[in-house]
């Protein structure tokens, strides 16, 4: 029987907006049935008295639309900002016959995430029974790929919509979940029986767990990855747009027989990564004062791992890896946060702050233009960009700043952060109806059909990684948006300016169902979820998507047909981690009551 299925062409966040946020919806101009409509109107969906069985609702705001001309073509984009008033409400044309999908205006938009991204999270625990979920998994894992020895590296998370186990990206959302409890106060026992236990310190202690498993008892070096299967093209990059295990093969991303010694165990990397030491470092110090309460002895063993990790970096000679942005970025953060409670590092921290520093573009007096971004090494002057760890430099200084407010380079720091701020991302942001980050910029304009923007001084730059690469690896941008969106709501509360917390949102504003599809990318949230590539464990709610890819032309691109394309609807640990961490900040704690749905308003 055929059937039509129609899309709102009138886009808005499904999950809202909070009260005192910027509001705006957009459309394709092209889309509408009016072609260029004066106004759109918002509807209060509460009201349609006298006809309380019509569709009748009460219009209680004209919004005036301007036309915005981007890269994608034409738009319209309606502002709203000064409604304020809790609600459930749509955005409508004229005749009604172009709409939004309804969406609350409230102080609660989001306050369900956290819980859901933790659901999430608990579903991917791997050497454990979940319930409703699977049952116990992978209790072999695994053998040393250097000897074939047994190495009990139970535990962890699944990585994304598959079972492997990156130590690059699965332990991520400790830090996501570390914030979400010290910085907006997230708590809950609903996983655990003992009242007194927290799910969200049990969970940081599972992954804590796993991450002291991975380190090698002799050296203290962290390993790379349980099940990441092995290199069969050797003329494979391992790195690949600043991220890593882009050669590995795919072939340990299995179930097992969960029988040590049987010959079907996965395979444990035992090969160096130097982001996996700092950024391992960094998460087990901030997890290792939350532990300390509940679990005293997790605590002191990872002050321990710590300790070890650090005496095995300082021990190696210096490599080029080591002065990457990607890796100074991490090695910034975790020194920041061991320095902290050891003065002693702080001389490692002082030259990775400076080696940091000097890799940032420097304006040019007179001359006006983008600057103030970060290069990808001190051999490399292509402007830094990845899919994962986007605003790796901005969040390392953001936490130097914080937790050094008095040191001699947090003067540097603070400058620094402007330079990028307002010559570079903000500039960069103002191209899109959406508000929407860009993935970077290029010092050339590219190879074969992709589409390359002019960005002034010989710069160009794409929205979406290009279609014509050399390794293939063309992800969708979740992970790009959510680090940006957490560096700015971290920004937000360091300089104290809600510009920062407004972009932040509109990032997040994509992700929940704010972008041409009009499609909500986080798993059970919103409406019109893509069919999530998840290849053993099926939809996951609260799973974060990688989200949009681009075309030759930079137009964005989602899997909306279940074509299961992993590029675009995997789920991705380290987007449930930016978002935490951003939500962290974002999170009213206390909203006034007159802020909430419930109440009724006059």
């Amino acid at each position: 029987m055929a059937h039509t299925t129609y899309r709102p062409n009138i886009l808005t966040p499904h999950l809202g907006f909070f009260c005192d946020a910027p509001k705006r919806a957009v459309a394709v101009s092209t889309a509408l049935s009016v072609h260029v409509p004066r106004s759109f109107f918002l509807q209060c969906l509460e009201n349609n008295y006298p006809h309380p069985n019509s569709e009748a609702w009460e219009t209680v705001r004209e919004i005036p639309v301007q036309q915005r001309d981007s890269v994608w073509g034409p738009f319209l984009v309606g502002e709203f900002d000064d409604y304020s008033r809790p609600g459930f409400y749509r955005v409508i044309t004229a005749n009604a016959a172009d709409y939004s999908y309804p969406f609350l205006i409230h102080d609660d938009a989001y306050r369900l995430l956290p819980s859901a991204l933790l659901e999430y999270l608990h579903a991917q625990r791997c050497g454990e029974a979940v319930p409703g979920y699977h049952g116990p998994c992978h209790l072999d894992d695994g053998i040393r790929s250097d000897n074939s020895a047994p190495l009990d590296t139970v535990g962890g998370w699944h990585d994304a919509g598959d079972l492997r186990k990156w130590m690059a990206y699965t332990t991520l959302p400790i830090l996501g979940l570390s914030r979400l409890r010290t910085v907006y106060g997230f708590s809950r026992t609903h996983f655990t029986s003992a009242p007194a236990i927290d799910d969200v310190v049990a969970e940081i202690r599972h992954g804590i767990e796993f991450i002291l498993k991975m380190q090698d008892p002799e050296s203290g070096m962290i390993f790379e990855d349980v099940g990441g299967g092995k290199v069969l093209d050797p003329r494979k990059p391992w790195w690949v747009e600043n991220f890593s295990g882009v050669a590995a093969s795919n072939q340990d991303n299995r179930f097992t027989d969960n029988l040590p010694a049987s010959g079907d165990e996965r395979t444990v990397r035992i090969q160096y990564n130097p982001l996996v030491q700092w950024l391992s470092l960094a998460v087990v110090e901030e997890a290792a004062s939350l532990l300390a309460d509940v679990f005293p002895d997790t605590a002191t063993r990872a002050r321990q791992a710590a300790a070890r990790i650090l005496g095995f970096m300082e021990r190696r000679s210096p490599e080029e890896q080591d002065e990457w942005t990607v890796v100074l970025s991490w090695k910034v953060t975790a020194l920041t946060a061991a320095g902290r409670t050891a003065p002693a590092l702080l001389h490692l921290l002082e030259t990775a702050v400076t080696q940091l520093l000097a890799l940032q573009e420097q304006p040019v007096p007179g001359q006006s233009g983008l600057t103030g971004f970060w290069r990808e090494s001190p051999s490399s002057p292509e402007p830094f960009r990845t899919p994962v760890y986007a605003a790796g430099p901005v969040i390392a200084l953001l936490e130097f700043q914080t937790a050094f407010p008095d040191h001699a380079l947090a003067g540097r720091a603070g400058d620094a952060l402007r330079l990028y701020f307002d010559r570079y991302l903000f500039p960069l942001a103002a191209d899109s109806p959406f508000r929407l980050i860009p993935y970077g910029l290029y010092r050339s304009s590219g190879r074969g059909q992709d589409r390359f923007h002019p960005a002034g001084k010989g710069l160009y730059y794409r929205h979406f990684i290009p279609t014509d690469t050399t390794h293939g690896i063309v992800i969708g941008l979740s992970g790009h948006l959510l680090s940006h969106a957490y560096s700015l709501a971290l920004a937000a509360r360091v300089f104290g300016e809600t510009r920062f917390r407004d972009l932040a949102l509109a990032q997040i504003e994509w992700i929940t169902g704010c972008n041409p599809d009009s499609a909500c990318l986080i798993y059970g949230f919103g409406f019109n979820n893509p069919v999530p590539h998840s290849r053993f464990l099926g939809p996951l709610p609260g799973g974060v998507y990688n989200g949009y890819t681009g075309d030759a032309d930079d137009r964005p691109v989602l899997d909306t047909a279940g074509r299961l394309e992993w590029n675009s609807t995997e789920f991705w640990n380290p987007h449930c981690a930016h978002l935490m961490a951003a939500l962290a900040y974002l999170l009213p704690r206390n909203p006034a009551p007159e802020h909430r749905i419930g109440v009724r308003l006059r």
